[in-house]
C-alpha cells in the first residue's frame, strides 16, 4: 500500500469514525449523506483528473514516436542522398 493509499484510508475511517460517534439519529443521517455525497464527487473528479493526465501522457508518447520516427526518416533519406551522390562521382 502506497503512502497515498494509507493517507486516504486514515482519513475516510476517521471521517466514518466521527460520524459513527454522533449520537443523534437524525444529525448523524445528515452527517452521512453529506460525507457520501462529498465523497463522491471528490471520486468523480479524481477519476476525471486521472483520465486527463493518462490522455496527455498518451499525446506526448504518441508525439515523441513519430518525432522520433520522422527524424530516423530524415536521416536515412540522407544517408540515401549522400550514397546517391557519391555513386555519382
Amino acid at each position: 500500500m502506497s503512502v497515498i493509499e494509507k493517507l486516504l484510508t486514515g482519513l475516510v475511517n476517521s471521517v466514518h469514525n466521527k460520524v459513527d460517534l454522533i449520537t443523534n439519529d437524525w444529525t448523524r443521517r445528515s452527517v452521512g449523506l453529506f460525507v457520501f455525497l462529498a465523497m463522491a464527487v471528490i471520486a468523480v473528479v479524481g477519476c476525471l483528473i486521472e483520465l486527463f493526465v493518462l490522455n496527455i501522457l498518451g499525446i506526448l508518447k504518441q508525439v515523441c514516436r513519430t518525432t522520433a520516427e520522422y527524424l530516423a526518416g530524415i536521416k536515412d533519406d540522407a544517408i540515401a542522398f549522400v550514397e546517391r551522390y557519391i555513386d555519382l562521382w
